[in-house]
């Protein structure tokens, strides 16, 4: 790898691990918008055993319901994130863990207290200049 392309590269791993900032930031400051932006229109969430396949407005709804009805105590990352391009940097990913700690009320107005940590991976594809989400997954640590 010559100096210029691994200059470039950690451009590009920079450009990665300040979404991890804009993530954690987009929780704790009720900014669901966030979570719309720079999806692809073949994005994928793995969860729960399950592939979903949801349009934005789907996604926007879910975040808004989720974040107005959520405080959080604690939104960190565990460590610094595992990022990893593809050799022509076109493909990146990051591993990463979250500390999660809180309370959700529910439509019923009951307060629902969490504390948990959470292993995701979300998967980028350089798109027109721009990283934009293909893919994330994420699980919760058992109790």
């Amino acid at each position: 790898m010559t100096a210029d392309m691994s200059t470039e590269f950690e451009a590009l791993r920079r450009e990665i691990r300040e979404y991890h900032d804009a993530f954690i930031e987009a929780h704790v400051s009720n900014r669901p918008d966030f979570f719309v932006q720079d999806l692809s229109d073949d994005y994928v969430n793995v969860s729960r055993g399950e592939l979903l396949r949801q349009t934005e407005d789907e996604i926007l709804e879910l975040f808004t319901d989720y974040l107005g009805n959520t405080t959080f105590s604690e939104y960190r990352l565990l460590g610094e994130p595992t990022i990893g391009l593809s050799k022509d940097g076109s493909v990146a990913w990051s591993i990463f863990r979250l500390k999660v700690a809180g309370a959700r009320t529910l439509a019923d107005t009951t307060e629902v207290q969490f504390d948990s940590t959470w292993g995701c991976l979300v998967l980028f594809e350089r798109r027109d200049g721009r990283w934009v989400r293909i893919a994330e997954a994420s699980n919760r640590k058992p109790d």
